[in-house]
């Protein structure tokens, strides 16, 4: 992942529960479409309804969805100029968003030094990246 740069979110994110995974996503608040989510959700229980109908055997999944509104921060890292990133990580602080990037995505084996240490300076607090 030498080609993707951190990219670190202060303010008012959203965190939401699917209910069919049972996973936790994060987004940035301005990334979230409220009326959208309620679309899908409505559009998840009709097809339940449907399926239920159809086949009375058939169980309908809760068609609520779970979401939280925070403050704080949120972490991935980005391709510049592409599409590419990884999951948002919600973290208390920036030095600690930067570590857990770090922990997560960090230099592995598999890298050449040259790719290693300028993942080290992309992680690095600005005044770690001004010491070295």
């Amino acid at each position: 992942m030498g080609f993707m740069e951190p990219e670190i979110f202060e303010g008012i994110y959203v965190s939401l529960e699917d209910p069919d995974t049972g996973g936790t996503t994060f987004l940035p608040e301005e990334d979230w479409d409220a009326r959208e989510y309620a679309s899908q959700l409505m559009e998840r229980f009709q097809r339940d309804m449907e399926r239920a109908q159809n086949h009375p055997e058939h169980r309908i999944r809760s068609a609520r969805g779970e979401f939280e509104i925070h403050h704080g921060f949120l972490a991935r890292l980005s391709a510049p100029g592409y599409l590419d990133c990884t999951d948002w990580i919600p973290c208390d602080s920036e030095e600690d968003a930067r570590a857990e990037l770090r922990e997560a995505y960090g230099p592995d084996e598999e890298v050449t030094p040259a790719e290693r240490d300028a993942m080290e300076r992309a992680f690095a607090t600005p005044e770690e990246g001004e010491a070295t």
